[in-house]
């Protein structure tokens, strides 16, 4: 004869049995049963209101919990979603706290999930990439005004068929954005005009950190001077570019154009008019009102310093020391050495650059400060 299987609704039919009996106190129940004496006093607490349904399971629901989010603070957290539909509940909480200091804000965590129930979440699978990248360091900015971070966020079609090529400036230690500008082309000309508009209103930094394109830096030129570089470093600003194909290290200013464009793709472009309102609008609301992680929920406008250079119209001629031969580069972007006419590059035309001898027949090329390249007599070659 098979053994019958014990479940804990038989136990408690016999436990609520023996009770009925009067023959044993609930400590004895409680030895006999494995539980505590408040189990078998709550079990016949329940028999004595109903009989039928007390024996049957209840799952353990707290009675009450403290640190229970309260409908109004959700609500708060919500709203905030609602008017920042691409920021995370991290950045949420951060606003939140400055806004409103005195309300004891929940974690992170626990907002996600508030904004998970209510839809708010956009749930994307995760991209995986198997290629193991091999980051180079990029010059760091020692305090806020000391450098500026540029580029071009690539083109943005516009819906009356047009072309946008905004140019983006930041400093990389307060996050601040100088300046977006939407222009019509990547030429130097147009992004001369972003760049006096923010040296006039910030200083001239040390260095301006950009990548590999036009108009910060041009490849079929000596030492990949282009137009608008030749204009910073008159202007006492040293250019310093990231290597090919590593965006990484102008991390920060790339990810700034990745919620840019989330921004864009949101807001629509229907014109050249309509897209700058929309850059206008998201650089306010990225310096004065969105919290940053990277600056431990601060926002870059309380960080912001202005350079310590003021900007001049005015520039000074490039001088060399006297143990530097000196020559002008001609209308054809060349130099005048003895019978040769070595090649230095059209945005240097009308430019004076510094030869210093290294070693014989070997003389290193100057403009300003930044070295060129060098040019050896033997083979009458630079490199």
């Amino acid at each position: 004869m098979p053994w019958n299987e014990a479940t804990v609704m038989s136990e408690r039919v016999k436990m609520a049995a023996k009770w009925a009996s009067g023959l044993y106190s609930p400590s004895e129940l409680a030895r006999e049963f494995g539980v505590s004496r408040p189990t078998v006093y709550e079990l016949i607490k329940r028999v004595q209101v109903d009989p039928e349904a007390g024996l049957s399971y209840r799952p353990p629901i707290a009675k009450s919990c403290p640190h229970r989010t309260s409908e109004e603070v959700i609500e708060q957290i919500v709203a905030a979603k609602q008017q920042h539909r691409l920021w995370g509940p991290a950045k949420l909480i951060d606003l939140l706290k400055l806004e409103r200091p005195e309300v004891e804000w929940p974690a992170p965590s626990t907002a996600g999930r508030i904004l998970d129930k209510r839809g708010l979440v956009d749930k994307r699978k995760p991209r995986r990439n198997g290629l193991l990248r091999r980051y180079v360091r990029s010059p760091e900015a020692r305090e806020s005004g000391s450098m500026m971070t540029a580029d071009h966020k690539g083109q943005i079609r516009m819906e009356n068929g047009k072309y946008c090529y905004p140019v983006t400036v930041c400093d990389p230690v307060s996050k601040f954005i100088y300046g977006i500008e939407g222009k019509t082309s990547t030429s130097h000309s147009e992004a001369k005009s972003t760049f006096e508009r923010i040296f006039n209103e910030y200083g001239l930094p040390e260095y301006i950190l950009s990548d590999n394109g036009s108009p910060f830096s041009c490849s079929r030129a000596l030492g990949a001077l282009s137009q608008l570089a030749v204009w910073w470093i008159k202007l006492g600003i040293t250019p310093l570019t990231i290597h090919k194909g590593c965006p990484w290290e102008n991390g920060s200013h790339e990810r700034m154009h990745k919620t840019l464009k989330a921004e864009v793709r949101q807001k629509g472009a229907h014109s050249m008019r309509r897209l700058q309102k929309v850059f206008d609008r998201f650089r306010l609301e990225y310096n004065a009102v969105r919290p940053h992680e990277s600056l431990s929920g601060r926002r870059p406008a309380d960080l912001i310093q202005h350079c310590k250079r003021s900007y001049s119209r005015r520039l000074k001629p490039v001088e060399y020391p006297l143990n530097y031969e000196v020559r002008s580069v001609r209308s054809k972007g060349e130099i005048k050495w003895g019978p040769h006419r070595p090649f230095i590059g059209q945005s240097l035309i009308g430019e004076r650059v510094g030869l210093l001898e290294i070693d014989e027949g070997i003389w290193s090329i100057y403009f300003s400060t930044i070295e060129l390249g060098r040019y050896d007599e033997r083979t009458k070659k630079i490199s």
